[in-house]
């Protein structure tokens, strides 16, 4: 059980949607630099790739929608080719709000897993080992997006910007069925809690 207690959450997030109907990945990015913040690219950009894991009684995803306060997210993240998966990470995110904390454990592979129905598999042994059997998770959604990062030019509002932004919905074998594009773009802003009145 987690202490819903909140005094160690230290960093804001807050997100924009912008559809491709209505503005170009060009316009966005030429605005993101003509800010107040004066953000500048903090590194190139790169793929993203995510498994989301939840109990069998999806809590994650109701709490989600049901617009719970405090909400639990984990998933296993890597970067590059969405088809292997190497060099992952086990992400357990806590949010508030807009408030939030995230835990981040590197996963040792033996050898790299390919992005189907057993190396999912053998990703969820590892991640139910990782937290010791105290969830029955699997392994319910993977979304995988192209993302841009900045940085203010004083250093202290992080930037993201995602586009190509598909999800595959993961139900045992019958794995990858359900993929979607989505025609949109997320814009996230992220900073010290401190910051939020400057923000």
């Amino acid at each position: 059980m987690i202490k819903k207690n909140f005094e160690n959450f230290q960093r804001m997030e807050r997100k924009w949607s912008f559809s491709k109907k209505q503005v170009d990945l060009n316009q966005l990015i030429i605005s993101i630099y003509k800010s107040p913040f004066r953000f500048h690219q903090l590194y190139n950009p790169r793929e993203v790739n995510s498994i989301y894991f939840d109990d069998k009684n999806f809590t994650s995803i109701i709490d989600n929608l049901d617009g719970v306060n405090f909400k639990k997210k984990i998933r296993v993240r890597w970067y590059g080719n969405s088809k292997i998966i190497r060099s992952c990470a086990l992400e357990v995110k806590e949010k508030k709000g807009f408030i939030c904390r995230k835990t981040i454990k590197n996963i040792k592979l033996e050898k790299e897993l390919t992005f189907n129905f057993d190396g999912i598999n053998k990703l969820k042994e590892i991640v139910l080992k990782m937290i010791k059997f105290k969830k029955n998770l699997i392994p319910i959604l993977s979304t995988h997006y192209k993302r841009y990062y900045f940085l203010s030019n004083n250093k202290k509002i992080r930037a993201t910007l995602d586009h190509n932004i598909q999800s595959n919905q993961i139900i045992y074998k019958n794995s990858y069925t359900f993929k979607k594009n989505f025609q949109d773009f997320v814009y996230e802003l992220k900073y010290d809690v401190s910051f939020d009145k400057y923000v």
